[in-house]
């Protein structure tokens, strides 16, 4: 799908083949092909005796525990690479707004389909975080938010190297703060660029590029960074993402001229097509309703790239897509403000329906890591549905279709039955979404 004008000619300007950093940013280099078709015999006779030995020993300890004496007998296993799952597209309708200022969305300043011109191909462990605004808040109910920005969009593998956009803007950020995120000389040059001051530098505190684009009513911040070594700090391989820092200058200005544009959405694609985005069934007046506060119309989205494997007690194999959504309170002091609440919810896409019954029948009726569920009997949904009380508090968990789903709130009832009920009328607007 075309990204918006004033992007890809900036990309199809400033490829980067010539750039090959001193350690992985993106997927890890496949291992060469073995050309000897007779180990793979060998390996796949000895795996197909080993599932179904271990396919065996499930019936077994089925038989003998007595907890899966109804279910059908499954098939032996079908295990593949994880796919990439997960596209991003230009948004629709107008940009969400605060204090009656249009929000920029951050994931414009670098698109997902753009990641492959910085020689950061998106793997089926990358992460996608986005924080976004969905709606309106009027000049007459802002509050003092916190400090962090309220749009931002990162692309994150598996060894944490990748590309973070945070966007700025009043009267959500508070002038003194939108002061300190202006470029400082002492941290390198600064030029001016249409109107705007544009700083491009690398942090050898934090061993990452900082690249800045400023003006009075908008801060764009992109930090670059490489792989973290082995202590979990980042090492100064983070200098070989120069040519990242350098070629998206140029398209994050541009789109800053251009003005807000509503929020990127998500879709799901090969057997994931048509599964539904965590926030867009996740409403801000639902949640207002179960937290008893105004609801920011803000989503805070995550999302992992491709599918992963998944195995259940029973020897059953699926793959599925997971995504989450977290919607918080309009509240002084934003999230570490007196009185903040906030609601969860995650999404876990099967490629079958037997894939999101196995795993839901096993949520409710196993304990896992010391949680134990207790049934819940209501009409949601199209398979069993429970609490899950831990430490961490208590997420209700249903079915519908091809997707497993978990919700909590915050300010739980202390009874998980209680909390079931209170997050009920919640769940069933989700459901309502998932089917729809």
């Amino acid at each position: 799908m075309q990204n918006q004008p004033g992007w890809n000619q900036h990309w199809g300007q400033q490829p980067q083949q010539n750039w090959q950093p001193q350690q992985p940013w993106g997927p890890p280099p496949q291992p060469p092909k073995r050309k000897k078709k007779w180990p793979r015999v060998v390996f796949a006779v000895v795996g197909v005796l080993l599932i179904a030995f271990l396919t065996r020993l499930g019936f077994v300890i089925v038989e003998m525990q007595s907890k899966q004496a109804d279910e059908p007998a499954g098939t032996a296993p079908a295990y593949r690479d994880p796919v990439v799952a997960l596209a991003q597209t230009p948004g629709t309708g107008v940009p969400g707004s605060y204090g009656g200022t249009a929000m920029y969305d951050a994931c414009e300043f670098l698109p997902m389909d753009a990641l492959d011109n910085l020689g950061l191909q998106p793997t089926p462990e990358m992460a996608v975080l986005h924080n976004y605004f969905d709606g309106d808040v009027p000049p007459g109910r802002t509050v003092e938010e916190g400090s962090l920005a309220p749009g931002v969009c990162s692309y994150v593998f598996q060894n944490k190297s990748g590309v973070t956009i945070e966007v700025f803007q009043p009267p959500y950020t508070a002038p003194d703060r939108m002061q300190n995120w202006q470029p400082n000389p002492k941290d390198g040059p600064i030029t001016q660029d249409r109107g705007v001051s544009v700083q491009n530098y690398y942090d050898q505190e934090n061993n990452w590029w900082d690249v800045r684009l400023a003006r009075p009513d908008l801060v764009v911040r992109a930090t670059v960074k490489g792989p973290r070594d082995s202590d979990g700090g980042r090492s100064e391989s983070g200098q070989d993402g120069k040519p990242i820092a350098d070629a998206i200058v140029q398209p994050m200005l541009a789109r800053a001229l251009a003005g807000p544009t509503p929020h990127r959405q998500y879709e799901f694609t090969g057997p994931y097509a048509g599964q539904k985005d965590a926030c867009e069934i996740f409403p801000t007046q639902g949640v207002e309703a179960v937290l008893r506060k105004p609801v920011k119309p803000q989503a805070l989205a995550s999302y992992l790239a491709g599918d992963a494997e998944m195995t259940e007690f029973d020897h059953s194999v699926s793959y599925r897509v997971e995504n989450r959504c977290t919607r918080n309170t309009l509240t002084e002091g934003g999230t570490i403000g007196e009185g903040h609440g906030e609601a969860k919810l995650s999404l876990s896409t099967w490629q079958d329906d037997q894939g999101a019954t196995n795993r839901q029948t096993s949520l409710c009726r196993d304990e896992i890591m010391g949680t134990v569920p207790i049934p819940i009997r209501t009409q949601l949904g199209d398979g069993p549905v429970c609490a899950l009380s831990s430490q961490g508090g208590t997420r209700l968990a249903f079915k519908v279709g091809h997707t497993t789903a978990e919700l909590s709130a915050s300010d739980a009832f202390p009874d998980p039955t209680q909390e079931a009920q209170r997050l009920l009328p919640l769940a069933q607007e989700v459901a309502a979404g998932l089917a729809g």
